[in-house]
């Protein structure tokens, strides 16, 4: 069993109070000079407001930053640098301003003391939590029998289905919701590309606009769910490859199998490389001694002993065991 909590922020980038972003930046090893450059971004701006025809006067900006600019994302990372869990068995996960805790089953803190903290550091920052929209979902094997959910924490509504990152995954890491969404959006977008055919576009075009906004919208992120995906799941998604070809929307028929592994050798081979933010996960590599006497294999790591497939199916072992 797994909680997760997804906390909310209301108007998070909005919100980011200049003097304790400063303060948070002085304490990292950034040269002077670019130091006061941002400074200097964040400084000396105002703001005024116009409502039935009059304005008010110029007040100067102390808080925000702009989520478009290229520094907003970063300054927001620094402003939430110091945002840990209490447990180093907990995790906590951001990503620009959606923060999630995840709490195991047998950890020494519970999901409601983390959550706690996360509140006092909020309010110690000036960011305030949207308690409607911070959802929580209990992560848990599909076959577990006799699990009793636990409660939900006060105001938090517990969800069966959540989205993150752009992926709906269930409670038992089921995809189905995540392909029914897909699929919506990929039909409603052939339906766009059957206008455009009648309006006479051509062939090479349509396969071109196919590719941009329905073959992306099915591979995105697929190397992170695609282990899970049932064969009826493949079946849908295939179905969709076929009815496109059949209409003439796309030149080519795609397979999910085969985006799927053109997809997980691509970024295998980008998570390689050390720099690599996935590189962490990867098992330590065989000696290069015990390399010489074996066959020859895609990688050279060690293969992790499973007890599951859900595990196996992750995308760090799916890859190990598929590219051997």
């Amino acid at each position: 069993m797994l909680e997760c909590l997804q906390i909310d922020y209301t108007k998070a980038f909005d919100m980011i109070n200049h003097h304790i972003l400063f303060r948070k930046l002085k304490s990292l090893s950034i040269p002077p000079q670019i130091q006061h450059w941002i400074f200097n971004f964040f400084t000396g701006r105002k703001q005024a407001v116009i409502s039935g025809g009059q304005q008010s006067q110029w007040l100067p900006i102390t808080r925000s930053v702009v989520q478009g600019s290229g520094i907003g994302p970063s300054a927001y990372l620094v402003y939430s640098m110091d945002l840990k869990t209490l447990s180093p068995y907990n995790s906590i996960l951001k990503y620009a301003d959606d923060t999630s805790i995840l709490v195991p089953q047998h950890s020494s803190v519970s999901m409601q003391e983390e959550f706690q903290n996360v509140q006092t550091w909020s309010t110690a920052n000036k960011l305030q939590i949207n308690l409607n929209k911070t959802k929580e979902i209990v992560f848990r094997r599909p076959s577990l029998r006799n699990f009793i959910t636990p409660q939900p924490l006060p105001f938090i509504e517990q969800l069966a289905v959540t989205k993150f990152l752009g992926i709906y995954i269930s409670a038992t890491f089921s995809t189905t919701a995540h392909v029914e969404h897909t699929l919506a959006v990929a039909n409603q977008r052939l339906y766009l590309l059957q206008q455009l055919k009648c309006q006479g576009l051509s062939c090479r075009a349509l396969h071109i606009i196919f590719t941009a906004i329905v073959l992306s919208v099915v591979t995105y992120a697929l190397p992170a769910f695609s282990g899970q995906l049932s064969s009826g799941d493949k079946d849908r998604l295939d179905g969709l490859f076929r009815k496109a070809f059949k209409r003439g929307l796309c030149s080519d028929v795609f397979r999910i199998e085969d985006l799927m592994h053109e997809a997980d050798t691509k970024l295998f081979r980008h998570a390689s490389d050390q720099s690599h933010c996935l590189y962490p996960l990867l098992p330590p590599k065989r000696p290069k001694k015990l390399l010489s006497s074996l066959r020859n294999r895609g990688h050279s790591y060690t293969l992790p002993h499973i007890e599951f497939s859900l595990y196996k199916n992750s995308f760090i072992n799916r890859c190990l065991f598929t590219m051997l």
